[in-house]
């Protein structure tokens, strides 16, 4: 069950999915993150947690990943599909992880969606993808620098933002990430603008 921030976070990207995905459509975004993706994992099934409109799928599938991707927002699943028309992309959230029996991925992409998990809630979410990658599988996580946690994102300009934003520094979530199986392969900051600096962390599942 999700909590009531979490419904308007849904709700809100439901709301703004077409100006969102048209303000955010720069498919070289995260270039340099997914050369160093493929480094880690040359080839092997990568499961996309937060799909959005579809650009860094658009990305993956590019690089010859047998890819699944999860949504929970009903419009961005609408438009990552008419992008993405024989992609597999499922209706999930992180915490409803559900596929096959027996399904276990090499590596997973968390782009931009860990953020809008609760504080609390966040050890439950690692769990959730720990337990759909194989050991040793990789990921790539990005999330805002910052601290607190608030509903509206401060360093955008989208009208109606609802959404739940959690912000972390580097240490910190470095040391949630690995009280929750996960090593720490790579971490670093990206400033890409005067308001935002992103996290990045590539890291590897430890527990067997």
């Amino acid at each position: 069950m999700r909590t009531p921030e979490e419904e308007k976070t849904i709700a809100a990207y439901d709301a703004i999915a077409e100006e969102w995905v048209r303000t955010h459509d720069t498919p070289d975004y995260w270039a340099a993150e997914l050369d160093h993706f493929q480094e880690l994992l040359p080839h092997g099934r990568v499961l996309e947690i937060g799909v959005g409109g579809g650009r860094d799928a658009l990305q993956l599938l590019a690089r010859g990943y047998q890819y699944v991707g999860i949504e929970p927002s009903e419009r961005l699943l609408v438009i990552a599909r008419e992008r993405l028309p024989t992609a597999s992309l499922l209706k999930q959230d992180v915490y409803t992880l559900s596929f096959p029996e027996g399904t276990l991925f090499d590596g997973f992409w968390a782009s931009a969606v860990l953020l809008h998990i609760p504080r609390e809630r966040i050890a439950e979410a690692l769990k959730s993808i720990r337990e759909w990658v194989r050991p040793g599988g990789v990921g790539f996580i990005s999330l805002k620098k910052g601290g607190g946690e608030y509903v509206g994102d401060r360093s955008e300009s989208l009208a109606d933002d609802k959404r739940l934003l959690v912000l972390y520094t580097l240490d910190e979530f470095r040391q949630v990430l690995v009280e929750n199986g996960f090593g720490i392969l790579l971490a670093y900051e990206k400033k890409v603008s005067e308001r935002t600096t992103w996290l990045v962390f590539f890291v590897r599942n430890d527990v067997a």
